[in-house]
């Protein structure tokens, strides 16, 4: 016998459907993304006047290539960038920050609880999810669920 852990009533129905789990127990892990929606729907959509770069440091995020974009605009025209979902390498992100010299103009968020990452996204003036390949799209779904614009590469999943 061997208990198991879901993350959504989809996974259990799929779980509950295969022989080799029937005597087993389930036990419900609710993945952030169910709940992010409801926390939006109590926040004030605001624009603060920054773009939330929703990012990580994998090569398939490119996170310096969405470096160079942003430095590349004109410094007059470009809004403060928050970059957010770095986890643990916050300070490999401010060295690649700083080989394009707009360090005051970015803020590195790290950890934060969901109730602050939904803040974060309902606050911005749009949200900017660039990565070479993307597997669903999350953070282009917590944009739609906060109400905001988001500029993305192209994600397979929204094709």
């Amino acid at each position: 016998k061997a208990d198991y852990i879901y993350i959504s009533k989809t996974t259990k129905r799929v779980i509950d459907s295969i022989e080799l789990f029937k005597n087993c127990k389930g036990y419900y892990f609710p993945n952030t993304f169910f709940r992010f929606e409801e926390i939006a729907k109590k926040n004030t959509i605001l624009d603060l006047g920054y773009i939330l770069l929703v990012t990580g440091v994998g090569d398939n995020k490119d996170l310096d290539g969405a470096l160079k974009l942003y430095s590349s605009i004109s410094k007059d025209e470009r809004l403060p960038l928050k970059i957010l979902g770095c986890g643990n390498a916050i300070e490999r992100v401010k060295k690649i920050i700083d080989d394009h010299r707009v360090q005051s103009e970015i803020e590195v968020i790290p950890f934060l609880d969901l109730d602050d990452v939904v803040s974060l996204y309902c606050n911005s003036t749009f949200i900017w999810a660039h990565s070479k390949y993307e597997g669903y799209g999350r953070a282009v779904a917590e944009a739609k669920l906060s109400h905001k614009k988001i500029l993305c590469t192209q994600i397979s999943a929204f094709m």
